[in-house]
């Protein structure tokens, strides 16, 4: 697909650089016939350079278009909108507004999309909005900016492109690997379920130790870093109070066969103290 694109995209740099000879070729024998015929006043000389003037300004206006279009291209980008309509918008404030949602800046992002709110539907290069920039960072500041202004759980346009994710919870559950969890995490997700966030995982993870969302989360809170804390225990309970009292099919990565690789992201050297057994019990394990 890159190479077709690599193909497309050199058989057009072709065709617009012999328009451009084209161009050049027609005015510049249009110049060199005027000049000659000034002294002949030759009719015929007339006919051709002005027939050849008229092709230069033929080949001039593809020119001209392809030029306006990249400029054009260079500074906006278009997005689309819920109702399948589309709108361009300038790439610097789509920046801006990656920026401040990185950057956990939320009144800065708040003001930018009051001013502008369709900047909201501008998706990255990896179909990532400033939705999955708050969930990725675990800001709950940024996940509600984005919530008031439009932004949508388990956008299509996202999952659609996805293999192995299928909804914002799974997404959003498998990033909290990254990071330690705090109170934001716990009203993420209670936004998640308050807004009927997908609950489904698509892949279930064959080689991990789970089958549902609880589980899946378990296995953040215990393998993210060395130890469980409270508000991890109170993370797991919204989960648990929305609909996954427990999860079957969850085993400890010790539990795991042999043949399931694990990826050495996950910490293994959690502390085996009440809090990590508290866990077990949320998830329905009666001993780790």
């Amino acid at each position: 697909m890159a190479f077709m694109g690599m193909m497309i995209g050199l058989g057009a740099f072709i065709i617009f650089c012999g328009i451009v000879l084209l161009m050049l070729g027609a005015f510049g024998l249009t110049l060199i016939l005027k000049i000659i015929n000034r002294k002949k006043q030759d009719r015929k000389l007339k006919i051709v350079s002005n027939i050849l003037l008229v092709l230069g300004i033929l080949f001039e206006l593809p020119v001209i278009a392809i030029i306006v279009f990249l400029t054009f291209e260079k500074y906006y980008t278009k997005v689309t909108l819920p109702d399948g309509d589309t709108k361009y918008v300038r790439r610097s404030d789509v920046k801006d507004m990656q920026k401040y949602a990185k950057d956990g800046d939320a009144d800065e992002l708040d003001r930018l999309l009051d001013k502008k709110g369709e900047l909201i539907y501008s998706l990255d290069a990896n179909y990532d909005s400033v939705l999955d920039y708050g969930l990725i960072n675990g800001d709950a500041g940024i996940v509600e900016v984005a919530i008031d202004h439009g932004a949508v759980f388990d956008d299509q346009k996202k999952y659609d492109h996805m293999a192995y994710i299928s909804c914002s919870m799974e997404a959003y559950l498998n990033s909290c690997l990254n990071h330690s969890i705090t109170q934001d995490d716990v009203k993420i997700l209670k936004l998640m379920f308050e807004k009927g966030a997908k609950t489904e995982l698509k892949s279930l993870y064959g080689n991990a130790g789970y089958s549902n969302a609880l589980g899946a989360a378990a296995w953040a809170v215990l393998y993210n870093d060395d130890t469980v804390t409270d508000t991890e225990l109170e993370f797991l309970q919204v989960i648990a109070d929305n609909g996954f009292p427990q999860d079957s099919g969850f085993v400890t990565i010790d539990e795991l066969p042999s043949n399931h690789h694990v990826s050495s992201s996950y910490r293994r050297d959690v502390v085996r103290d009440d809090n990590y057994f508290s866990v077990m019990k949320i998830v329905g394990k009666n001993s780790g």
